[in-house]
C-alpha cells in the first residue's frame, strides 16, 4: 500500500507544478496589462488630461461642467469629442466636391456632406472633398477652425487639391475610386439603425459646432461664427431665437401642407398615425403662437431674436406691434447678420423656434440636441388644440425624427 502510495504522490507532485506555473503565467499576464494601461493613461493624462472610452474608439478629455461655446455655457454634461482613436484600414474611396452644386445653400451643402459620410461609412470607404469647392467653402465657412483639417481626416474624412493628389495618396492599385455626383449624395439615405446615425452624427456635430471658424486659419481669412452672439448678447443672458423661413412665393406654406399631408398617414415608431401637424403655424409665426411656447416655459421678460430670410417683413411687424412680447422682440441687424453667425447665435438659445421643412432649422435643431440642450426645447412640429378656448398648441416628434428620413424625406439631416 506504501508503494502505490509513492506512486500516486509521484504522479500528483507534476500535476501541482503544472497548475503552479500557470497561475504564475495568469498573473503576470494581469500585471503587463495593468502596467500597460496605466502607461497608456499617463501618456495621454501627461498632455491633455484626456481618457480613452473604449465603448467607440474615442477620446474624450475629461467632463467638464465649464464647457463653453462663443462665451457660452452649453448644457452638454459629458465632453466633446476632441480627436479618433485609430482609423480603420479601406480600400475605397468615395470623391465629392468634384462637381457643381451652387443651386442650394450653405445647409444644403452640409447636409450632402452628412449623407455622404454616411454613405461611405455603409460601403467601408473614405471621403474625400476636393478643395475650392461647393463642400469645402462650406465646411471652412461653418468650422475653418486651424485644426479642422487633421481632425477630419481622423474621421476617415480628406481634403484634396485635385485629382493629382488623390492619385498620388490613395494609388488605384489599393483603392477603388468613386466619383460621386453632389445631388445623389444629398438624396441619399442610410440603411443604418436610427440609433448608430443618431450616434454617428452626435459625435461629429459636437466636435464641429464646439470648434467654430473664428475669423482666421492660417492664410485664409472667415467670417466669425461668435460675431453675432457675442454683439448682441448680454453675459449669461437667457433668450429665445426664431427662425422665420418665408421663402419666395409663400412656399413655406406649401412645402409645409404637403409635409402635414404625407405625416398625416404615415406609420412610424416615432409619431402616432393620423397626426395632424399645424401646416401654418411654423411659417405664420403669429404672436399667440410664440406666447403659447413662452408660457409653457415661463419665459417671460426674456429677449427674442428673429432671423430670417427677409421674404415676409409682416411676421417680424406682427411680432413687434403685440403688447406683451413686442418690446422683447429683436432682430439682427443686416450689417451684423449672416448664416453662420445667426445660426450660432440659434444653437446656443435656451429655446428655438423653427419649421420642420427648413435645413438651417434642421440643422440648428439637431447641433443643439448634440451640444446637451434638451429635444424639447426646439419647437419646429406643432399640433394644434382644436378643444381649447385661446389659441394653444403641443408639439410632438424629437431628436429621431430629425434623423428619420421616412419623416423628414429631404430635409432630413
Amino acid at each position: 500500500m506504501m508503494a502505490r502510495k509513492r506512486n500516486l504522490s509521484t504522479v500528483l507532485l507534476p500535476l501541482n507544478l503544472r497548475k503552479l506555473i500557470f497561475l504564475w503565467v495568469v498573473a503576470l499576464i494581469l500585471v503587463s496589462k495593468i502596467v500597460r494601461r496605466f502607461s497608456f493613461k499617463t501618456k495621454y493624462e501627461s498632455s491633455s488630461e484626456e481618457i480613452f472610452a473604449s465603448n467607440n474608439g474615442h477620446f474624450y478629455p475629461e467632463p467638464n461642467s465649464d464647457q463653453k461655446i462663443c462665451d457660452r455655457r452649453i448644457p452638454f454634461s459629458e465632453s466633446i469629442p476632441n480627436v479618433i482613436g485609430s482609423l480603420p484600414m479601406k480600400n475605397k474611396i468615395i470623391v465629392i466636391g468634384h462637381d457643381t452644386m451652387n443651386q442650394v445653400q450653405t445647409n444644403n451643402h452640409i447636409n450632402a456632406i452628412f449623407h455622404a459620410v454616411d454613405y461611405s461609412n455603409d460601403i467601408g470607404a473614405y471621403l474625400v472633398i476636393f478643395r475650392n469647392s461647393w463642400a469645402e467653402r462650406s465646411l471652412m465657412t461653418l468650422f475653418g477652425e486651424s485644426s479642422l483639417i487633421v481632425s477630419l481626416e481622423l474621421w476617415g474624412i480628406f481634403l484634396i487639391q485635385d485629382m493629382s493628389e488623390l492619385v498620388y495618396r490613395f494609388p488605384h492599385e489599393r483603392y477603388q475610386v468613386f466619383l460621386n455626383k453632389s445631388f445623389d449624395m444629398y438624396y441619399y439615405h442610410t440603411s443604418a439603425p436610427l440609433h448608430l446615425k443618431q450616434e454617428r452624427r452626435h459625435t461629429i456635430l459636437r466636435y464641429l459646432w464646439s470648434h467654430p471658424s473664428r475669423g482666421k486659419n492660417g492664410s485664409q481669412t472667415f467670417r466669425d461664427m461668435c460675431s453675432v452672439a457675442q454683439t448682441v448678447l448680454n453675459p449669461n443672458e437667457s433668450y429665445m431665437v426664431i427662425h422665420s423661413r418665408w421663402m419666395t412665393n409663400n412656399g413655406c406654406l406649401g412645402r409645409m401642407g404637403s409635409f402635414a399631408a404625407r405625416l398625416k398617414t404615415l406609420r412610424s415608431d416615432q409619431i402616432p398615425y393620423g397626426i395632424e401637424l399645424d401646416r401654418k403655424a411654423p411659417c405664420l409665426l403669429s404672436p399667440s403662437y410664440i406666447k403659447n411656447i413662452i408660457r409653457t416655459n415661463n419665459f417671460d421678460g426674456k429677449r427674442i431674436f428673429i432671423i430670417t430670410d427677409g421674404k415676409n417683413p409682416g411676421i417680424v411687424q406682427s411680432l413687434k406691434e403685440d403688447k406683451d412680447i413686442g418690446p422683447y422682440v429683436t432682430t439682427i441687424p443686416r450689417s451684423l447678420s449672416w448664416v453662420g453667425g445667426d445660426m450660432m447665435l440659434a444653437v446656443l438659445a435656451d429655446l428655438f423656434v423653427g419649421s420642420p421643412i427648413s435645413t438651417l432649422a434642421g440643422n440648428v435643431a439637431r447641433a443643439r440636441v448634440a451640444l446637451g440642450f434638451n429635444a424639447t426645447t426646439n419647437y419646429l412640429f406643432p399640433r394644434k388644440k382644436e378643444s381649447e378656448k385661446v389659441d394653444s398648441w403641443e408639439f410632438f416628434c424629437d431628436d429621431r425624427c430629425l434623423y428619420d428620413p421616412s419623416i423628414m424625406k429631404s430635409y432630413v439631416g
